[in-house]
């Protein structure tokens, strides 16, 4: 796990966007709690894009593009 091998240099992130359920954002919350490291919340703007808006067969292209993105 990277708790063990990063200490405290272990960082949980999430991306938050319409289309992260509701559910899963607590559970990364809750997760993160429990393993005991910080948690980062990064809104990402995916919709934004029309080209992941049209939802394309590789939309999951230009969803991890963004994220890498705003992700660096």
């Amino acid at each position: 796990m990277a708790a063990e091998e990063l200490g405290d240099k272990a960082l949980a992130l999430t991306a938050i966007s319409p289309s992260l359920a509701a559910t899963e954002l607590e559970e990364a919350r809750k997760v993160a709690g429990m393993i005991g490291i910080p948690h980062l919340e990064v809104p990402t703007h995916e919709l934004e894009n029309p080209d992941y808006a049209t939802n394309p067969g590789n939309r999951c292209y230009y969803c991890k593009s963004c994220l890498s993105r705003r992700c660096p």
